[in-house]
């Protein structure tokens, strides 16, 4: 994983730097050059060596490089509707330049994305299934961003639609890659299917892991508020399991930090105390164990290779992460 995110990290860096004014490209670059895992173009990369070898995930390349400008553009605007301070351990961008030039710069990076994808080499009927693709998959996020601030007003959110949203929101992303990868990489729409649906799993076993991680997670080493999700009311795996456990007083606990901005420390820590005693928190890590085994099992159709032992690694690294 560390070579594949050096190549993206460096490709990264080389596509944004482009534009005329100095200010926007600097707000452009700070959450993307800011680190992170580098999970999306990663995973384009392997999917493509496991297609068709070494060149292929040169291929993938622009492809991964493009979902990740994506990831980030929906970071900053996720950090303004959240009003999260902090993004990977420094100030969110619309802490640093304000609400107005984080918006733009959020929408050069989705404007960027599509131009980083048209890199990719193959036929014109493929960059253009690549671009259609992409553009669908930013229109399910957002729909996925919206049913996620609709859970926060909502007075009952079940499991089933916590699933689907997660698909919109974070899944989509991994299946999206995974499939426009294979594609460039010249597998055949089935095989490329079945690589899409390996994505989906993956990234809905990484979305919960994520969940796990706001509430249980070191802080320093996390780089954002630990208990940010309990304070903002999200609807997790973990919050649905619970607010359906608790009765009483463990109830009313729990809700006193739930979907509290203000709630001191001690609340934030009693309620992910309350998480993990009724349960909820070894359901949730069992069902991320789950959609791991099922993504793995798509890994059926590609041929016996270091690199398809690589994707199948990469899914229990998703589930066992610890940042």
């Amino acid at each position: 994983m560390e070579r594949y995110a050096r190549r993206a990290d460096r490709a990264l860096d080389r596509y944004l730097s482009v534009g005329r004014h100095p200010g926007l490209r600097e707000a452009m670059r700070w959450t993307p050059m800011a680190g992170g895992k580098r999970l999306r173009p990663v995973l384009a990369m392997m999917v493509g060596e496991a297609v068709a070898g070494a060149r292929a995930a040169t291929a993938a390349l622009p492809v991964g490089v493009a979902l990740e400008v994506i990831h980030n553009f929906t970071l900053v605007h996720d950090d303004i509707m959240d009003r999260s301070p902090m993004r990977r351990g420094r100030p969110s961008v619309h802490k640093k330049w304000g609400d107005a030039t984080a918006i733009n710069a959020g929408d050069a990076l989705f404007a960027r994305a599509f131009e980083v994808a048209l890199d990719a080499p193959g036929p014109d009927a493929v960059r253009v299934e690549l671009v259609g693709e992409l553009a669908s998959m930013v229109r399910g996020i957002a729909e996925g961003q919206q049913m996620d601030m609709d859970f926060e007003r909502a007075r009952v959110v079940t499991r089933g639609e916590y699933l689907g949203m997660v698909e919109l929101k974070t899944s989509l992303m991994f299946s999206t890659g995974a499939y426009c990868a294979a594609r460039v990489a010249g597998a055949a729409p089935a095989v490329a299917e079945g690589l899409r649906e390996y994505g989906r799993r993956t990234g809905t076993s990484f979305q919960v892991q994520d969940d796990i991680l706001d509430c249980f997670a070191d802080q320093a080493a996390l780089g954002k508020p630990v208990g940010r999700d309990i304070r903002n009311g999200k609807r997790t795996l973990l919050a649905i399991d619970t607010l359906g456990s608790l009765k009483g007083a463990k109830l009313r606990r729990f809700r006193a930090a739930y979907g509290r901005q203000a709630a001191p420390a001690a609340a934030v820590r009693a309620a992910v105390a309350l998480m993990e005693g009724c349960g909820a928190l070894d359901r949730a890590r069992r069902f991320a164990r789950r959609e791991g085994e099922r993504a793995v099992r798509e890994l059926d159709a590609l041929p016996p290779s270091p690199a398809r032992d690589r994707l199948e690694a990469f899914v229990y690294f998703m589930t066992s992460r610890t940042v």
